[in-house]
């Protein structure tokens, strides 16, 4: 045993605080959120001005959908088709499929085991890539090799969509993603 080992060992480890929960930010403007959607509790708000603009312009009125909605539209064959739109690029489609309200983070029975982000962000579909974070792809979901959605971007020369992901996962605001990457 290593002389410091049991300096260490006789002490218990500190918990952490209880406050410890990942901090919600604003789906509109990246505050820190203080109130979610009530119907499908999966976006936060720091203010009601916020809410109503991501309800009218930011396209929150298309994607939300119940608990219960969302689960009569997520079949396995609506998953499977949006992994294969996904797949082969087809924003439009890749969009209605998320409007009814399909899981983004299914992963695809290819054996790979790898989501619509990925296999999106493989395959350089940048419009894909930003319609599927922007209805909350995990963009840390690895593949069964260990590979990110941003790891594979980069490792396939995919440059405006390792630029998309960058800015996901800096947490910057879709406003701030507009400056920096030209959103329109």
């Amino acid at each position: 045993m290593h002389p410091l080992c049991w300096r260490t060992a006789a002490r218990p480890l500190p918990s952490p605080p209880m406050s410890a929960r990942p901090a919600l930010i604003c789906a509109h403007c990246g505050a820190a959120a203080v109130s979610q959607c009530s119907r499908c509790k999966a976006a936060f708000y720091c203010r009601r001005k916020c809410q109503k603009f991501d309800w009218k312009r930011g396209g929150h009125k298309h994607r939300c959908f119940s608990p219960e909605q969302r689960a009569a539209a997520n079949t396995t064959a609506k998953r499977e088709r949006l992994w294969a739109t996904a797949s082969a690029g087809d924003e439009a489609a890749v969009l209605a499929l998320i409007r009814r309200g399909v899981n983004v983070n299914f992963e695809g029975s290819d054996g790979a085991a790898c989501t619509p982000l990925y296999i999106a962000a493989a395959k350089g579909h940048d419009a894909v890539v930003r319609a599927l974070l922007d209805a909350g792809a995990d963009k840390d979901l690895a593949a069964n090799d260990g590979a990110t959605p941003l790891f594979i971007a980069a490792r396939t020369g995919h440059n405006a969509v390792v630029r998309t992901l960058l800015a996901a996962a800096t947490g910057l605001a879709r406003r701030e993603r507009v400056s920096l990457l030209g959103e329109g």
